[in-house]
């Protein structure tokens, strides 16, 4: 037997290493072919964590990952006590997409959040995330926030409001120095400033309807507004 090589000795290794190779080109091609089908992720994250949550009807755990064709799903996120949550999204190939959901209490009563440290931190990060979102898109919208508080030797102009449901401004304060130092602000200096302040906004771009100018009181407490 000596000098002889391997499949010499075993005639049937040539096959069975053949096999092999066949079954591990096809694990490769069969992962790749998933892969392309299936070429979207997302995982949904739900507070409470008994939650139940379905994709297109069907029921996911919280917090795993479901790899899904492209193409529109709708989330719903229910749990009793708490009003449900329903959400449609489109995925495109290559999506890999992480949703959170916060149910809101049906009495109002937020307990469970503060008997449940985990659930909160996910209520918490929601409400945070909502929070930046606003900002961030109130600073698209308004350029000029890079620019506050926008500083003369007479005055301060700054932020005051972001724009909200009942008023899409933005709501800009204006401080005069001059009553910092006890120095009375007559209604004529006070208009001087404010239009020079004005006339600096339209030179960054905001136009008139997109803001108003809100006198600090407790500085200006002379001027009847």
């Amino acid at each position: 037997m000596q000098g002889q090589s391997l499949f010499t000795q075993f005639p049937k290794l040539k096959i069975v290493i053949i096999a092999v190779a066949i079954l591990i080109l096809g694990a490769i091609i069969a992962i790749f072919v998933h892969s392309s089908i299936y070429s979207t992720t997302i995982t949904v994250t739900a507070a409470p964590h008994s939650a139940n949550i379905t994709l297109n009807d069907r029921p996911i755990r919280n917090r795993a990952m479901q790899r899904l064709r492209p193409g529109e799903y709708t989330i719903r996120v229910s749990q009793e006590g708490f009003i449900e949550e329903k959400y449609t999204i489109t995925l495109e190939s290559g999506d890999n997409i992480e949703l959170m959901f916060a149910l809101s209490p049906e009495d109002g009563n937020y307990q469970w959040y503060i008997d449940n440290p985990e659930d909160a931190l996910i209520l918490e990060e929601i409400v945070g995330g909502e929070i930046e979102g606003l900002q961030n898109q109130v600073a698209r919208d308004f350029p000029i926030l890079g620019m506050l508080p926008h500083r003369t030797d007479d005055f301060e102009l700054n932020l005051w409001a972001t724009p909200s449901e009942d008023d899409p401004r933005l709501g800009l304060s204006l401080y005069v120095f001059a009553a910092y130092r006890g120095a009375v602000v007559e209604r004529e200096e006070f208009d001087r400033l404010s239009a020079e302040a004005r006339a600096w906004l339209s030179e960054q771009g905001l136009k008139p309807d997109q803001y108003f100018i809100e006198p600090i009181q407790t500085i200006i407490e002379h001027i009847d507004f």
